[in-house]
């Protein structure tokens, strides 16, 4: 799903759901941070990082950066009908 937010008095879109699947660690960090700023920006509060189901390197990296970021309430593995282990669902804070 895409959503249209105002940033700096122009109409942007940000989609809820980003895929880094095939891309290495240095690739994927920068997508991820600008995602959940672009998220956070337009106010959704569940998005998802699609990294794939096959290795743990970009799930693990992904868990690693949630764990403390300062926009993320909580995250957890897709459900059967989100991608399952191949799914990150992010739920992010408004506090």
């Amino acid at each position: 799903m895409s959503i249209y937010y105002q940033h700096d008095g122009k109409k942007e879109k940000v989609s809820d759901t980003l895929h880094i699947r095939m891309m290495t660690q240095d690739e994927a960090r920068p997508l991820v941070e600008a995602f959940l700023d672009k998220c956070f920006m337009a106010r959704i509060r569940v998005c998802y990082i699609v990294h794939g189901k096959t290795g743990t390197v970009l799930r693990k990296m992904v868990h690693a950066m949630l764990q403390d970021h300062s926009l993320v309430d909580s995250f957890r593995s897709g459900q059967n009908n989100e991608g399952e282990m191949g799914v990150t669902a992010v739920y992010l804070t408004y506090r």
